[in-house]
């Protein structure tokens, strides 16, 4: 399944056997989120956790 990340716009194909795949075909609400963009959310709150 091909999809595309709610914050980049970068389309990724997502394996049938991944977590996300699943998430993805029971029509959940949630935006998908590529791993990049997820790291550097993940870093950004991190880095302002430490302030």
């Amino acid at each position: 399944m091909q999809v595309k990340c709610q914050i980049c716009g970068r389309a990724e194909d997502v394996p049938a056997w991944s977590e996300d795949f699943e998430k993805l075909k029971e029509g959940t609400k949630h935006p998908y989120i590529c791993k990049t963009c997820q790291d550097l959310i993940r870093s950004d709150a991190h880095r302002e956790k430490q302030r």
